[in-house]
């Protein structure tokens, strides 16, 4: 059977002869391609940072890496009580120390897996860089309902450096945009936290909106639970929080 077009009554090119089988197919493609869409963003930034999943050693000791690794492997889970800190500047409260979310953590996962603080920094580095484009292009997809575009955006996230023409580093050329900065600032300047909360801002975006829209207590919760994980990730999450 040949299928018409009606407005210039001649037959359509391309299209199925079963008119049931053309529209199951119209139907299928646009709920498969947005998921195909988060796959290749996921697949993507695991391959740009797939060594950090079996690094076993920390070597940018003019940051704070090591730090935290201290905390995780001394403290471990002392954040849950009033604990002092006695080993940074005559002592202290450990929670004047640092955001604790980063610390405990690193010691979560050094309990579960057994594995080392500089393996747990780096497996917890590589999983906050690996889902903050995905988490970004979810909340695009789900509210503007345009896939593409929010594809595209989240391309650029994953790949480009637009900061660098707000904050250009010395020496800055127009290249640059295309370099690795937040995988430099991820794994050399050791911008965890602030990181943390970037990927933590879309999902509070996203289930504060359902929570404003359907009032269920669910999606508060989600919205709640996600603002405080990026303020206990560090003190400047409270601003994006707010």
């Amino acid at each position: 059977m040949e299928l018409w077009d009606v407005r210039t009554w001649k037959p359509r090119r391309g299209i199925a002869a079963d008119p049931v089988a053309h529209a199951e197919q119209t139907r299928t493609q646009p709920r498969l391609l947005p998921w195909l869409y988060l796959a290749i963003l996921a697949g993507l930034n695991l391959y740009i940072c797939r060594d950090a999943f079996l690094a076993d050693s920390c070597p940018h000791w003019n940051t704070m890496q090591g730090q935290w690794m201290s905390l995780a492997r001394i403290a471990g889970f002392d954040w849950l009580r009033p604990s002092w800190w006695r080993y940074w500047g005559g002592g202290e409260p450990l929670a004047s120390t640092y955001a604790p979310l980063i610390p405990l953590a690193i010691a979560a996962f050094m309990r579960l897996f057994h594995g080392s603080p500089a393996l747990a920094l780096n497996v917890l580095t590589g999983l906050v860089y690996c889902l903050g484009p995905p988490a970004f292009y979810l909340l695009s997809w789900r509210l503007s309902r345009r896939p593409g575009y929010s594809f595209a955006a989240a391309m650029v996230w994953s790949l480009a450096s637009p900061v660098a023409l707000l904050i250009p580093d010395p020496g800055f050329h127009w290249s640059s945009i295309w370099g690795p900065r937040r995988l430099v600032l991820a794994f050399q300047y050791d911008d965890l936290p602030h990181l943390t909360s970037l990927m933590l801002l879309p999902p509070a975006v996203w289930a504060l909106a359902r929570a404003l829209r359907f009032g269920r207590w669910p999606d508060y919760a989600c919205a709640g639970l996600s603002m405080a994980g990026m303020m206990l990730a560090n003190m400047f999450g409270a601003v994006l929080a707010g």
